[in-house]
This record gives structure tokens, C-alpha cells and sequence, in this order.
């Protein structure tokens, strides 16, 4: 017979040793301070999902199921916006782009350059392209005011781009002109216009007009020099006549015979002389005020001038007034022959002025738009509603996982609670 006062007696006293049934047995339990070890929390049965963890101690893979989980609602999201974003597309105006290209002139170069030099050099970086530099200026004249005023009012931009004065149809007509240069120095002139007849039109004329307007200061460029040498070349001829005239009536009061070939040379000498003393008095004059008296150099002037003199002076009074008139008259008659030679060549400069440009292609109406472009604007309006939904989708898992006594819950939760207040007014309005 077992004792009820043992500790380990089944029949003990209740209240001490408390009696716990399961499965229709009892089983005492231990008292309270024998066990020190926590229980061990029993295995989720099976079909059932395990509970979230808490915002802080989520992983990569539980924002992820939560992005799955509302993929649909993102792509309902993507598709409705992407949709709607190509029906107003098809709403937007069509703009035609039509384009024509050109070679700008390239100024001859006629004196020494640094970098002409570098260029027939070939040195690596240190090359500069003619072409690319008139294509750069050209393109500076065709935005120049000037030029785009003259287009505003032959095509009336002002009221074709539907603004109120001339200042905004600048502005317009810029957002609507392209220019490119190449490489080549080959110039591409871009516009675009709702007719593409109109948009071929302001291309091809805004070509034309730096041609004339090229042409026009560089034909002035030439008429005035070869005004300026006519001008010169007239005086010069009158002043010949004159020569020839006060040389004949020299000829006539002396009563001088023509002269023999080694009389004539001698005459020619005398010239020579004395346009050698008009050069040596310059000098003279000019190092005088430079050098030191006692100069090597003005000892040796002064002494070829005191030679001249005495040359000079061995010659009879006649032959020496006659030197002089002859010495005027092939003075003269040299620069007349000069300034023939450079009218000639104004008139040829002059010539090659025009035209300015050398036109590769002409502006022709385009065939195909080039705005809008309707699936660019749908890919786009889709692409961007998709990763604004994504990012709205980590919020809202993110909003899941937090406790939901959390403050920042409750003011997610009152957030969307507005948003869908909101909506549901504006429905009913």
C-alpha cells in the first residue's frame, strides 16, 4: 500500500500535487520552481502559414512575396496608364521634320599661319578644320536676328505659331530649327512644322538667305576694292597724260631730237639716280632720330648720297631736267601697270564671291512624322506607372509587416483611408 504523504504518491494531497487529465489519464505536475526550462513551442501544423515577422527583422524575400502577391494590380496599373497615355497621343498634332545640308565657303588663306602650319604638319590634337570653323560661323548667321526676322515675316510666324509679336516667334521658330555640324564641316538644317510642304519651305529658305546674305557682304567686300583701285587707276592715268604731255612739250621748246639708244640709257641712269636719292633721304631721315651721330650706317647713307650728288652734278642742266621728266613718266607708268593688275584681280575676287555656299541637299517634304511618336509615349507612361507601382507595393508590405498597434501603421492606414474618401467623392461628383 503506497503512502499518501509521498511526494511521488499519486493519491497526495491535491492541492499541493495538482492533477492534470489529458487523453482520459492523469498525470501529476510538477511543482512549481523544480522546472527551469521553457517549453519548446510546438511545430505550425501542417497547411498553415507561419506568422509574419515584425518590419525590422523582414528579409528580401518577404518584400518580394509581397511585390508578387499585388503583380497583378501592378499590371493593371502599367496597362490602364500605358493605355490611356497612347489615346492622347493620338489626340497630339503631327510635326513634320524636314532637313537640307550645305558646305560652307572656306576663306582662302594668303598670308603665314601658326596654324596652317600645324595643319600641313599633321600634329596629332593640334590640327584645326577650316570647314568645321566656317560650318560654325554659318550656323551663328543663320540664328542671328537678322536672317530669322526676315523668315518670321515672309511666313508670317506670328501668326502661324500663334503668339503675340515677333519675340516669341524668335523663340518658336528656335525650338523648331535644328543645326548640326559634321565632322566635314557639312552643315544639316533641320526644321519641323505641322505641313510638311511648310516645314521643307523654312529650310530650304533659310539656306538661301545666308547665301545672299554671304554673298552680299562679300561682293561689297570686292566692289570696294575694286573701286578703290578704279578711283586709283584714274588719277594715275591723268596724272600719266600729263607726264606724257609736259614731256613732249619739253621736247618741243628744246627742240630735242629723239634720242639714240645710248642716250637713252643714260637718261634711264640718271632716273634711277635720283629715285635712289629720294630712298636714301627717307632713310635718313628715319635713322637720324633712331641712331647716334658717328654710325656706321649713316656714314655709309651719307656717302652714297654724296656720290649720287656728284653723279648728279656732272650732268648737263638739260639732261638733268630731262632725267626728271622721264623718271616721272616710268614712275607712273609703273603703277598704272600695277594698279591694272590689281583691278584684274578684284574683278576676278569680286566674281568668285558667288555663290557663297555649295547647296549637298535640298529640303524636300518629309513622308513620315516625326512627333509625336505614339509608342515611345505609351512605353513610357506604362514603364513609369509600373516602378511607381512597385515602389507603392514595398510600402504597403513594408505597412503589413509592422505590428498594428505601430504608429506609423495607423498613419499609413489613415493615409490610404483619405485616398480612397477621395476618390469616392470624386466618383460621385
Amino acid at each position: 500500500m503506497k503512502d499518501a504523504t509521498h511526494p511521488l504518491s499519486a493519491e497526495g494531497d491535491p492541492e499541493r500535487y495538482p492533477r492534470s487529465t489529458r487523453g482520459g489519464e492523469s498525470h501529476p505536475r510538477p511543482p512549481i520552481g523544480l522546472g527551469t526550462l521553457a517549453p519548446t513551442p510546438l511545430p505550425a501544423p501542417a497547411g498553415e502559414e507561419p506568422p509574419p515577422p515584425g518590419a525590422e527583422e523582414a528579409a528580401f524575400v518577404d518584400y518580394l512575396r509581397g511585390v508578387v502577391r499585388r503583380a497583378p494590380w501592378i499590371a493593371l496599373n502599367a496597362f490602364v496608364v500605358g493605355g490611356i497615355a497612347a489615346l492622347i497621343s493620338l489626340l497630339l498634332p503631327h510635326w513634320y521634320l524636314a532637313s537640307g545640308s550645305y558646305l560652307p565657303a572656306v576663306e582662302e588663306r594668303s598670308t603665314f599661319s601658326i596654324t596652317a602650319l600645324l595643319r600641313e604638319a599633321a600634329i596629332p590634337g593640334a590640327g584645326l578644320s577650316d570647314q568645321v570653323q566656317a560650318g560654325d560661323l554659318s550656323v551663328a548667321l543663320l540664328k542671328s536676328r537678322r536672317l530669322r526676322a526676315v523668315m518670321i515675316q515672309e511666313f508670317d510666324l506670328v501668326r502661324r505659331y500663334q503668339v503675340k509679336d515677333i519675340e516669341g516667334a524668335l523663340v518658336a521658330l528656335d525650338d523648331h530649327s535644328h543645326y548640326f555640324v559634321g565632322q566635314e564641316g557639312l552643315v544639316t538644317v533641320s526644321v519641323e512644322d505641322r505641313d510638311p510642304a511648310m516645314a521643307a519651305r523654312i529650310a530650304n529658305r533659310s539656306i538661301d538667305l545666308l547665301d545672299e546674305f554671304n554673298a552680299e557682304q562679300r561682293m561689297t567686300k570686292g566692289q570696294r576694292t575694286r573701286l578703290f583701285v578704279e578711283r586709283e587707276l584714274a588719277l594715275t592715268e591723268a596724272a600719266l597724260r600729263q607726264s606724257e604731255e609736259v614731256l613732249e612739250q619739253y621736247q618741243v621748246k628744246t627742240k630735242l631730237v629723239p634720242l639714240s639708244p645710248e642716250i637713252e640709257s643714260a637718261v634711264s641712269t640718271s632716273a634711277l639716280l635720283l629715285s635712289r636719292k629720294m630712298e636714301i633721304e627717307i632713310q635718313l631721315g628715319m635713322m637720324s632720330s633712331i641712331l647716334q651721330e658717328g654710325n656706321t650706317e649713316l656714314l655709309r647713307l651719307r656717302l652714297e648720297l654724296t656720290e649720287i650728288d656728284r653723279k648728279l652734278g656732272e650732268l648737263p642742266a638739260l639732261g638733268l631736267e630731262y632725267a626728271r621728266l622721264v623718271r616721272d613718266l616710268k614712275v607712273r607708268e609703273q603703277v598704272y601697270g600695277f594698279l591694272r593688275t590689281e583691278l584684274e584681280q578684284a574683278k576676278i575676287q569680286e566674281a568668285r564671291d558667288t555663290p557663297s555656299l555649295t547647296i549637298v541637299d535640298r529640303a524636300a517634304p518629309p513622308l513620315r512624322r516625326n512627333r509625336p511618336r505614339r509608342a515611345a509615349i505609351a512605353i513610357t507612361a506604362a514603364g513609369v506607372t509600373g516602378v511607381l507601382s512597385v515602389l507603392g507595393a514595398l510600402v504597403l508590405t513594408w505597412g503589413a509587416l509592422l505590428p498594428p498597434d505601430d504608429r506609423r501603421r495607423q498613419v499609413l492606414g489613415a493615409m490610404r483611408g483619405d485616398v480612397e474618401t477621395f476618390f469616392r467623392r470624386r466618383r460621385r461628383s
